[in-house]
């Protein structure tokens, strides 16, 4: 049995009652610990392999040898969060870990600094035609200069057996201002696998978080905020704002969904960015609009470029495939914090055929844009009460009122300052 040598006795965090109730100190490694943010242990000893990124089919590269010590479990938290505890495999009895059971078998990473790969882009993991079931617990991926669109794990025709988890995690770029010629995404996208897991992650800086494009994921309880506008409102082609864009996403999937469950996050995109830097002198450079008489640019105390899109959540149907819940409660987009960005929430209609999407409970804030989001709380909805689909309490989070310019202006130049405008508490569907 392992050693208890942590002295702090807490328990993983239990669920929150709604995304609105999040606060950085419920997630990311520091949670685990029951120490404030940036105080946390980390281990540093991994180092970048020769090739340039790491392989699900030799775990051993960045899961450390032995097993798993069976009592690092719920019921011993003080084991369990031990900083010193870094991983190891589950051995022949699954471990209940977070609330959730661990297969058997599983490879886990605890408390481990995933380090960067300098100007080529985050190391990242080929996962494509494997079966591994591995945890990241309470681990760093921060990257100076993003990842690209395959993303964090290549898993692209990876088996069902396969499954990723990520419990507690710092996840996103190192800067609201990346250096030049950075890629802007820090990207978990799912191609493969079934049934992968994001719980209680600290997401910050990237234009992209979280692609979820296979069926059973689950992303419940994180925290999602300040979105990089990666070039600027004029795109890679100085036209914009078009398609030549890149993507800003919450959690975004393209469509052909039968499963998935977004319970309990909260999901922001602070509008302007927040950028200062002055790194983009030319539309296809990160940074560009942050200065004078670029489009996007914001002067004094509102710098930053616009983030006009593009989603908080999106069940969009890109790929010519419809949303269908495979069960009354297959597909579920419950009980989130929304705000700023383009579509608070696409609601999974796109082809006019989808079944069993059910969305509840959620709320919208209007502290950056005036209707939520640049297109307004929610589109793309469903015919509710047929076909499985389903609505309620879907309410305006508050009102702060019209805006003096356009859309997206500060608080100060709203009606209401204390965001208890007429709209606050009423539907938003």
């Amino acid at each position: 049995m392992y050693a208890v040598t942590n002295p702090r006795h807490i328990a993983s965090p239990g669920p929150v009652p709604h995304g609105q109730d999040l606060t950085p100190m419920l997630v990311g490694p520091w949670a685990l610990q029951g120490v404030p943010q940036g105080s946390e242990t980390m281990n540093t000893s991994l180092t970048v392999p020769p090739r340039g990124f790491w392989r699900f089919d030799t775990p051993s590269e960045f899961i450390p040898a032995g097993t798993w010590p069976a009592n690092a479990n719920d019921a011993n938290p003080s084991i369990l969060n031990d900083p010193s505890l870094i991983g190891g495999t589950v051995g022949a009895s699954p471990v209940l870990i977070d609330g959730y059971m661990i297969p058997a078998g599983t490879s886990i990473a605890q408390f481990r600094v995933f380090p960067d790969n300098g100007s080529d882009g985050f190391c990242d993991f080929f996962a494509q035609g494997t079966s591994l079931k591995v945890l990241f617990r309470g681990c760093r991926f921060r990257s100076q200069y993003g990842l690209g669109g395959s993303g964090l794990f290549n898993d692209n025709a990876s088996t069902s057996a396969q499954q990723i988890m990520l419990h507690y995690c710092d996840l996103g770029m190192t800067s609201l201002d990346p250096p030049t010629l950075a890629d802007g995404n820090m990207i978990v996208k799912n191609l493969g696998g079934l049934n992968h897991r994001y719980l209680r992650n600290y997401w910050t800086k990237s234009g992209t978080f979280l692609q979820p494009n296979t069926q059973g994921v689950v992303i419940a309880e994180n925290w999602i905020d300040e979105y990089i506008y990666t070039y600027g409102e004029a795109g890679t082609d100085g036209n914009g704002p078009d398609a030549s864009t890149l993507h800003l996403n919450g959690s975004s999937s393209e469509g052909g969904l039968t499963s998935i469950q977004i319970l309990r996050n909260r999901i922001t995109a602070p509008s302007p960015d927040g950028a200062t830097g002055s790194t983009g002198f030319a539309a296809a450079q990160i940074g560009y609009g942050t200065q004078p008489s670029q489009l996007g640019y914001g002067a004094g105390s509102n710098p930053g470029r616009l983030v006009l899109q593009t989603d908080n959540i999106a069940l969009f149907s890109s790929n010519g495939q419809p949303n269908q819940g495979a069960s009354p409660s297959a597909i579920q987009v419950k009980d989130n914090y929304l705000g700023g960005s383009g579509y608070c929430l696409y609601a999974g209609n796109a082809l006019g055929n989808c079944t069993n999407v059910i969305v509840t409970g959620n709320r919208v804030t209007t502290q950056w844009w005036v209707n939520g989001g640049n297109f307004g709380p929610v589109t793309d909805v469903p015919a509710w009460g047929s076909n499985g689909n389903y609505q309620a309490d879907n309410l305006w989070a508050d009102d702060y009122g019209t805006a003096a310019v356009d859309g997206c202006t500060l608080l100060y130049q709203r009606q209401y300052p204390m965001g208890n405008g007429p709209r606050a508490g009423t539907s938003f569907i």
